[in-house]
């Protein structure tokens, strides 16, 4: 598998190319656009939980953007600006996007962590930094391997061995479901979704010394 680099939208969104989704299956003549199996593209997590705050990561090399939307009520775009630019000296760029989004250009990494992690901006707002700029994410199927010492153990490698290991930030356990006598049935599998850290995806998972080659999502 080659690494795939991510593509960087005007918006903040990152996206990496995929191959279209299988059809829908069918049970007793009703389609279903459940997953049938772990390997399905569409099955994930039936658990939720709240997300998890993204980072920026020392090795990104590209401009720091920290994004705000409305959570417990509308953006007040006069307060936050001269809030960020009160608390954090040396911010480059505040802009409204539109209405319902703004987007703050921090000066370096640890400052736009750092806006992020604020309570008192994330107790109205949602402030967050799109997962796509700083995360890539792969899938192991049917591996019998403890979540925890994935996270523990685990590492994202390349190809080229002269190439840094880079960090697991998240592993998660998958779930496929289907249609059965007209009920949706849902059963925990052996495939987990690993969130690496950066905006290349490794060509392998390596952890104890074993290298498991995985799937995009």
């Amino acid at each position: 598998m080659e690494a795939e680099p991510m593509d960087e939208s005007d918006e903040g969104f990152s996206t990496v190319k995929r191959k279209s989704s299988d059809p829908g299956q069918i049970a007793k003549k009703k389609v279903s656009n459940e997953p049938l199996a772990p390997t399905s593209r569409d099955a994930t997590s039936k658990e939720e939980v709240k997300p998890r705050a993204k980072a920026y990561h020392t090795s990104f090399n590209r401009a720091l953007k920290v994004f705000f939307m409305p959570r417990n009520k509308p953006l007040d775009v006069r307060s936050i600006t001269a809030s960020i630019y009160k608390k954090f000296p040396g911010v480059l760029d505040v802009i409204r996007l539109h209405p319902k989004k703004l987007r703050v250009t921090a000066k370096d990494r640890v400052q736009a962590n750092a806006i992020v992690a604020d309570p008192d901006e994330a107790e109205d707002y949602r402030v967050y930094i799109p997962g796509g700029l700083v995360e890539v994410i792969g899938v192991v199927d049917d591996f019998e391997y403890p979540l925890e010492d994935i996270l523990q153990y685990g590492q994202g490698a390349f190809l080229y061995q002269s190439l840094p290991h880079v960090k697991v930030l998240e592993v998660k356990k998958m779930y496929a479901s289907k249609i059965f006598d007209e009920k949706k049935v849902v059963r925990e599998t052996f495939s987990h979704r690993i969130t690496f850290e950066g905006t290349v995806l490794p060509n392998t998972l390596y952890s104890e010394g074993l290298r498991v080659q995985y799937r995009t999502e």
